[in-house]
């Protein structure tokens, strides 16, 4: 896979679940450096103990929490000072918390975990916006860097059960799609690309970060189709055989596919 092999990746929450299915599938797929950045600093060795087996690449862990720029950019310039390079970005950390959402409408109640909901996404929108205006196109080994945003199912389609949730997924459409325009690649040279997951086989259970009513969204999600984590890593394998910029794909069931989205809305006269 000539978008990978031979390239320098960073994945954010790349320790467990998606994250490392991610770390797991560009290592199979030769990228030559791999870093890691996750608030997970216990569960890390463990973790690249066993992604040593799926390829050569040199693996560093920083343990960073990307919900402020500070954090995001320091975590671009170490992964620069370990490889000099960065091709490509998959920016999987986010969280889940559907709880007192009168406070989380009140900023100063930073640390409230539905507020964070948020954050997490922030810090994809921080991460993305300096790995494209600064650090991919001085940094990228080859003609062009890509990114890759974990958005959900939940940012296409709506969500009774976690309404917050899924307007800070279609936030992260909305980032790919507005920053992988034309108007930013003629000005970069880099992909923006967009996956969207649908329910993952027993990550509610498994997920710190999860802080909603089970009950309501098991009744919700039913009756949708599930997978096992391991299609969230084949997705990203098939997205990274051609890259092509501002695509959206979905994972859900057996089935993984581009969205179609038009660019124009069809005028009423």
């Amino acid at each position: 896979m000539t978008a990978v092999r031979g390239k320098f990746a960073c994945v954010t929450g790349g320790v467990t679940g998606i994250g490392y299915e991610f770390s797991k599938t560009l290592l199979r797929n030769g990228v030559k450096g791999l870093f890691i950045a996750d608030m997970n600093e216990k569960g890390a060795p463990e973790a690249i103990n066993k992604l040593q087996q799926y390829g050569d690449a040199e693996i560093k862990f920083e343990k960073i929490d990307l919900m402020n720029m500070y954090q995001a950019e320091c975590m671009l310039k170490k992964m620069v000072n370990e490889f000099e390079h960065i091709d490509i970005l998959v920016n999987r950390a986010s969280i889940v918390a559907e709880a007192n959402y009168e406070s989380m409408i009140n900023v100063n109640y930073v640390s409230n975990k539905w507020l964070m909901s948020i954050l997490a996404d922030i810090g994809l929108l921080y991460t993305t916006m300096l790995a494209l205006y600064r650090y991919m196109p001085k940094y990228k080994s080859g003609d062009e860097g890509i990114i890759v945003n974990i958005s959900s199912i939940f940012g296409i389609q709506p969500g009774f059960s976690a309404p917050v949730y899924g307007a800070t997924k279609h936030a992260v459409i909305g980032i790919g799609r507005s920053f992988g325009t034309d108007y930013y690649y003629n000005r970069y040279k880099v992909k923006i690309l967009t996956m969207c997951p649908g329910s993952i086989n027993n990550s509610l259970s498994e997920d710190p970060n999860i802080d909603l009513d089970i009950d309501l969204f098991k009744e919700e999600i039913k009756n949708y189709p599930s997978q096992e984590v391991a299609y969230c890593g084949k997705c990203l394998e098939k997205m990274l055989e051609k890259p092509e910029n501002n695509a959206v794909w979905i994972t859900e069931g057996r089935e993984i596919y581009q969205y179609p989205i038009e660019n124009t809305f069809v005028r009423q006269k």
